[in-house]
């Protein structure tokens, strides 16, 4: 059911109505003012009672007829929603592993993104994550130093080669090592180079 534009009109019309007195004729001895008077009393109720009823009706059909706002479905997959990664994002937290810190505590306590960040034990998680990280990214990753052995180094692959036989699976690395092995094992090299 739909408002009309000729039921709206019919309402504010009414409410005109309202607002209009009724041009009395001229005073005669005849008349019986006190009548009168009642007449236009029960007129005047009776229309604001119509007037009154009609914008109820006009209300119930505007609220039959608006779009019922659909409820949002909160999905519980265990992620974050996209507003809570902006807010961790202007707060400066970007890695997957401190995002990573702040889910597990929101889903094992319950709290909201705000009260995870506030929360000292949170903070120190943080805190630890990113010193780790950046003790990581200062060590040098290729370099004799670092304590680390290079897979892709040709060395390393002769060594193994001839440990337990294994090749690269790089092509041009695999062939750098044959080579290597060749080379050793030529009796043209000179010994300083094997």
């Amino acid at each position: 059911m739909e408002i009309t534009n000729e039921q709206e009109a019919e309402v504010v019309d009414i409410e005109e109505q309202e607002d209009e007195v009724e041009e009395t004729p001229a005073p005669s001895e005849t008349t019986d003012w006190e009548a009168r008077a009642k007449k236009l009393e029960e007129k005047a109720i009776a229309q604001r009672e119509r007037t009154r009823m009609l914008k109820s009706e006009i209300e119930k059909l505007k609220k039959a007829t608006a779009p019922k706002p659909q409820p949002v479905e909160k999905t519980e997959t265990g992620e974050l929603s996209e507003t809570q990664l902006d807010y961790l994002d202007l707060k400066g937290i970007t890695h997957e592993d401190d995002i990573d810190i702040i889910q597990k505590v929101m889903k094992r306590t319950g709290q909201t993104v705000r009260q995870a960040l506030s929360d000292d034990y949170v903070q120190a998680k943080l805190e630890k994550a990113k010193q780790a990280r950046e003790v990581q990214n200062a060590m040098p990753s290729s370099s004799r130093r670092s304590g680390q052995t290079e897979t892709n180094d040709v060395d390393y692959w002769v060594n193994k080669n001839e440990a337990t036989g294994e090749l690269p699976a790089d092509f041009e690395l695999r062939a750098k090592v044959i080579e290597a092995k060749m080379a050793r094992k030529s009796d043209n090299t000179p010994p300083w180079r094997k």
